[in-house]
């Protein structure tokens, strides 16, 4: 049975009454040795790796359950408060059997929803509740605590309180989440840099016709997540001093360089094309695995679509200051989070 298909036969358990239900109607495994007093199987006997675990602190209390990914503690569940609050710890790790087992067994993305309470006064006091992101780092060395006090522990996402069915705020907390800005500074860096490469661009133009002849075509070329052939990009990191250090006219060893870079764009803007323009039977038919040269029939790329792919090139990979050189917070607990964020 696969990793996935385990994972999707465990049960969810959603909180610490059903944490408790579920270890206590589950017995040890009598004849392993492989299970201690205090775990039980979230899957099967063999399937140690899936578990849940009780345990207690030092003191003997409060007592809490673990559910257990092999040997990490991806869930912490802790003994109801006098007050009916709950406290939950979240762990959450960049891998898929990790995303997948922390929505399955305890119901939590990366950035679940959730109905939250501002405060835990009175519910006649308190505002509405409102939905609520919960946006679990992976990201999680040292402690972390929020503006509010409330402290995650070391190596933990989040630490979340929940009453009268909602997340209370003032006792949660998680670890950062940013947006990238670009400063003004990095903004006028990048179009000085530009504005240098611009006389350089306008002859390499001038080249289409002999790299299009020049140009040898692979099957693959222009596919979804290939990117710029390699080889010209382990010479980027001269181009890059060569910028970094505001030189005069570019010599004739780095302007190759950059005739090199300039190829391999052209190459792949070419592919790009290849994909959406020439049917798969065709594309078979004129380019080996190894590469073809182009034939004849089939046009060369407009100047203006080769700078636009050329340009956007160099500002992601060799213009020395880069987009989203200013980290912004976007608070505890947002409403909603932009399509791309970092912790």
């Amino acid at each position: 049975m696969s990793f996935q298909t385990a994972i999707h036969n465990l049960p969810t358990i959603s909180g610490y009454p059903q944490a408790q239900r579920y270890f206590n109607e589950t017995r040890k495994p009598p004849r392993s040795k492989r299970w201690e007093e205090h775990q039980r199987p979230l899957h099967t006997t063999s399937a140690t790796h899936y578990r849940i675990e009780r345990r207690t602190t030092l003191q003997g209390s409060p007592e809490f359950y673990d559910l257990m990914l092999y040997g990490t503690s991806m869930v912490r569940y802790f003994q109801p408060e006098a007050d009916g609050s709950s406290v939950v710890w979240l762990r959450n790790h960049n891998s898929t059997t990790s995303r997948q087992f922390l929505w399955r067994v305890a119901n939590f993305s990366g950035h679940s929803v959730r109905e939250a309470w501002d405060t835990t006064d009175q519910q006649e006091k308190r505002q509405p509740k409102r939905p609520v992101r919960i946006p679990l780092s992976t990201y999680v060395s040292s402690a972390f605590t929020a503006d509010n006090g409330v402290t995650v522990p070391s190596s933990w996402s989040a630490v979340l309180t929940f009453k009268d069915n909602g997340l209370v705020l003032e006792r949660s907390a998680h670890r950062p989440v940013y947006i990238k800005r670009t400063s003004k500074d990095a903004t006028a860096t990048r179009t000085e840099f530009m504005d240098k490469l611009k006389p350089y661009i306008d002859i390499l133009l001038l080249s289409i016709p002999s790299v299009h002849a020049e140009t040898k075509i692979k099957r693959d070329d222009g596919r979804a997540f290939k990117g710029i052939d390699y080889y010209p990009r382990n010479k980027v990191g001269d181009l890059l001093q060569w910028s970094n250090e505001r030189l005069g006219d570019m010599s004739e060893p780095m302007f190759k360089v950059l005739q090199d870079i300039f190829a391999a764009v052209y190459k792949h803007a070419f592919g790009v094309w290849v994909q959406r323009e020439v049917s798969w039977q065709d594309a078979h038919k004129y380019f080996h695995w190894s590469g073809s040269p182009i034939p004849e029939h089939m046009p060369m790329l407009s100047p203006d679509a080769v700078r636009s792919s050329f340009e956007r090139y160099l500002r992601d990979n060799v213009c020395p200051i880069r987009k989203g050189d200013v980290p912004v917070d976007l608070g505890q607990f947002p409403e909603s989070l932009p399509k791309t964020y970092y912790y």
